[in-house]
């Protein structure tokens, strides 16, 4: 198992590091701010939560393997509510939800649950 997370954790870390590269730098292509809209904690929040749910997620495939689709649904709630209490109050601190600040959370979002679930798939059938 330690194997797996070592292997998840620097695929997971490198490829956010690129994909924050990325970000920032089609932010100096459209010559808008690079830190604003609350940048760094989208990327950090999204990092830490996939970190924390995959071992999680994979301790709890050893222990009741059948059960892994609902531990999944638990631990996707369990991150919204995060998000709803740690970093929508962010994004919503002026009261209008902007199209960049929906981007800069939703982003990283996405390629850390892509990365999740590639390596879930990978530690629960070894022969994909």
């Amino acid at each position: 198992m330690l194997k797996y997370f070592f292997k998840f954790s620097l695929i997971l870390i490198l490829s956010s590091l690129i994909l924050f590269t990325l970000h920032l730098g089609f932010l100096v292509f459209i010559e808008s701010p690079l830190w604003g809209h609350y940048i760094l904690p989208s990327y950090l929040f999204n990092l830490l939560t996939a970190l924390f749910f995959y071992t999680a997620l994979a301790y709890a495939s050893i222990k009741e393997e059948t059960q892994m689709g609902w531990f999944f649904l638990l631990f996707s709630g369990l991150k919204f509510l995060l998000f709803f209490a740690l970093v929508y109050p962010l994004f919503n601190a002026d009261g209008v939800l902007q199209r960049q600040e929906f981007i800069t959370f939703f982003v990283p979002y996405v390629s850390c649950l892509f990365i999740v679930i590639r390596h879930l798939i990978k530690f629960l059938n070894p022969s994909s």
